[in-house]
């Protein structure tokens, strides 16, 4: 599994991601909140320049771990809150997307207002075979 490490923005700055395997691969974003934030705003751009949206309209606090996957046979959003898990999938907007990393370079952004938070991505790089 490859982690990236990366902060949020306020504005439209994106990360390059390059995924080098030849089948397309979800990832899980996580994030580790720091502050109160009324829900977080995921792009990803993948090299056919086709820009694939998740939103979250949930209302998170400093201390909240949040993931969300996209990886097939594992979607979905979960949260992490004073050691109690749960699922906060009826807060992802239902035209949100559900991106995979594709060969090439894949660009990424989570937008929230104000100071940056840390996040990462994961995602297991995949090859096909016979």
């Amino acid at each position: 599994e490859t982690s990236v490490p990366l902060n949020t923005v306020s504005g439209t700055t994106e990360s390059e991601i390059v995924y080098q395997g030849d089948v397309w691969s979800g990832f899980r974003i996580e994030v580790a909140v720091n502050r109160s934030i009324a829900g977080l705003d995921f792009t990803h751009r993948g090299p056919d320049n086709v820009i694939n949206p998740i939103s979250l309209v949930y209302s998170l606090i400093a201390g909240d771990q949040v993931v969300i996957s996209t990886v097939p046979g594992n979607k979905g959003a979960w949260l992490t809150r004073a050691s109690e898990t749960s699922s906060i999938l009826y807060g992802i907007d239902p035209s949100s997307s559900w991106p995979r990393f594709r060969n090439g370079i894949n660009y990424v952004r989570l937008q929230v207002a104000g100071a940056a938070i840390p996040y990462a991505i994961k995602y297991t790089t995949k090859y096909g075979g016979l």
